[in-house]
């Protein structure tokens, strides 16, 4: 059963503030990964309904493969990225992905997870 939301953040206090966001929008239940071989491990147990991906993921890793992965089960994901252009720097297969530009607020989270989900705007359902 796909019943949570995978965050893939390397930042703790980023990761938490997504969490919290998510379950306080009713978006929840959230699972945190801090690295794209944790997420891997996770999806390979127990794929999630959708995933919020912070693009890099320090160490010289990022998502991608995550997002690989993802798009392979059909599941929806975002990337979260401090550059505006992220999908520009994408392979081909993941050029179309939606993106959230940090810094962002609660709101245009809760938004485009919303939006993954096909629930639309959780202030106006």
């Amino acid at each position: 059963m796909n019943d949570y939301i995978l965050v893939v953040e390397d930042e703790p206090f980023i990761a938490m503030d997504i969490e919290m966001t998510l379950s306080d929008g009713g978006l929840g239940p959230v699972q945190i990964s801090d690295s794209a071989a944790d997420a891997l491990k996770q999806i390979a147990l127990h794929p999630p309904r959708a995933a919020v991906l912070g693009l890099n993921l320090g160490s010289g890793t990022t998502s991608l493969p995550v997002a690989e992965r993802l798009s392979s089960l059909g599941a929806p994901f975002l990337f979260l990225s401090g550059q505006a252009s992220v999908t520009d720097a994408l392979p081909d297969a993941l050029r179309g992905a939606p993106s959230l530009a940090k810094p962002f607020n609660d709101r245009q989270l809760s938004a485009a997870v919303a939006r993954l989900l096909g629930a639309g705007d959780p202030a106006e359902v």
